[in-house]
């Protein structure tokens, strides 16, 4: 696919003023070298790039033999003969110096374009937060208006640390799955197929006793699909977690926990988080659609929101993506990073992607009318988002964010390190958050546009 521009063109401005045909009257010394008027600049990432000016009289001669050339062709490039700059990357570039080359005859100057951050604010806050907190790798992806403005990549995927994080590594995304089944799930309701305040188990229940009957008495007959998505079922705690490997699969799982894992309280009594009842999702949209859970997901978001990256994880280290990054924590949860998610974990935990993935997935759910959304918005509507996107995900080795900051600026952070047990993660929000929310103007452009180029 041809890339597209991305810093825009910049003309090198070479003005009659400035590149005055030289008389030769003998009134002055010949030139030795070509002189920019700014020999050193410096090129925000995220900006036009600025214009060159070669201040060195020339001859009508010198000027058509002029040349240019690049050092770096492959971040900033230059027409060989009309000295127009292109830069064709953003992502991994800041702090690259580009020397710009003019020839002509025997004439040769050089322009020095060091590239810096358009968000050093940002940068410095989050590269502090991973020194003291002894983060490997983040990834970060900020949303103005629908647009994606800035991405960028930080620290390392690998415990030697010596494979750079890339804005289009994968992440385990851990709870930030929940949503993603949730607009599953509305897409059934869209399509006929699901009341959510239908019961789930028993007699007349999407489930009916697919995966057993409701023990006499435990209120289990009474759980509604709203009441798994709000977190207002009963079930809380963290029961989905408790020996990871002791389920082979998500029908393992749910089976045990209808039969054997007790409600805190009556269905809709009060809100009390419930990883379990999100597994339990998981089997509803696989009833409803007749499909496995991830194919229509795949089906039904991931292609239809025009997300490249996003697939359910592998736990174990050996099987994981090439694309996606490995996982920290303390050494008392080392057992702990590499579970075997997959099999169980799917609809409440299971995702991997990167932070513009999951962007693409926000602008197309979010009702804000700029991007056309998957659902209508009265759809989109009927359940707890409310009027503000906002998700948390944690795993041994992994944290992550999504929030909706004002009306028009999300976030989106993923990384690779978590230590249960500790406040860091307050931190971690608090470093990407804070240099953002004050920001005084962001870009026109979009990086969707460019992210797959």
């Amino acid at each position: 696919m041809k890339l597209r521009t991305l810093l825009g063109i910049a003309a090198l401005s070479l003005s009659l003023a400035a590149l005055g045909c030289q008389k030769g009257d003998g009134g002055s010394a010949a030139p030795s070298k070509l002189e920019f008027a700014f020999p050193s600049l410096e090129c925000d990432h995220l900006r036009p790039l600025p214009d060159l000016t070669i201040k060195t009289e020339l001859t009508d001669g010198q000027r058509k033999a002029l040349r240019w050339s690049s050092n770096h062709p492959d971040v900033i490039a230059v027409d060989e003969r009309t000295g127009e700059l292109t830069m064709h990357k953003r992502d991994g570039t800041i702090g690259t110096s580009v020397i710009i080359t003019a020839r002509t005859g025997d004439l040769t100057g050089q322009c020095y374009l060091h590239i810096t951050s358009y968000l050093p604010r940002l940068d410095a806050s989050i590269a502090d937060f991973m020194e003291r907190a002894d983060v490997v790798g983040m990834s970060v992806a900020i949303v103005y208006k629908e647009r994606l403005v800035y991405r960028r990549a930080y620290g390392h995927i690998d415990e030697a640390r010596s494979v750079p994080a890339r804005t289009d590594h994968m992440f385990r995304i851990a709870s930030m799955s929940k949503p993603v089944t949730v607009i599953a799930l509305l897409r059934l309701v869209e399509q006929g197929k699901l009341d959510i305040d239908r019961r789930v188990f028993g007699p007349g229940g999407v489930l009916g006793n697919d995966f057993g009957p409701v023990p006499a008495g435990s209120g289990k007959e009474l759980i509604t699909v709203r009441h798994l998505i709000e977190h207002t079922s009963g079930w809380a705690g963290d029961m989905a977690y408790t020996g990871y490997n002791d389920y082979p699969d998500a029908d393992a799982l749910v089976r045990a926990g209808l039969a054997g894992y007790d409600l805190y309280f009556t269905p809709g009594e009060r809100y009390m988080y419930s990883n379990f009842g999100y597994a339990v999702l998981g089997r509803v949209v696989e009833k409803l659609s007749g499909q496995r859970y991830c194919d229509f997901v795949r089906e039904q978001i991931i292609e239809p929101c025009g997300i490249g990256r996003m697939k359910l994880a592998k736990g174990p280290k050996a099987d994981r993506d090439p694309d996606e990054s490995d996982y920290f924590a303390d050494n008392e949860q080392a057992d702990m990073v590499h579970p075997a998610i997959s099999r169980y974990f799917d609809s409440f935990g299971g995702w991997i992607t990167t932070p513009t993935d999951y962007a693409r997935f926000v602008v197309h759910t979010d009702r804000a009318g700029k991007v056309p959304d998957i659902l209508p918005a009265e759809i989109l509507n009927l359940t707890y988002f409310g009027g503000n996107w906002s998700h948390t995900g944690m795993l041994p080795g992994t944290a992550t964010c999504v929030k909706r900051l004002t009306d028009d600026l999300t976030m989106i952070y993923m990384a690779n390190t978590w230590r249960f047990f500790n406040d860091a993660f307050g931190e971690m929000y608090d470093c990407v958050s804070k240099p953002i929310i004050g920001q005084a103007a962001w870009p026109a452009f979009d990086l969707f546009e460019e992210a797959d180029q």
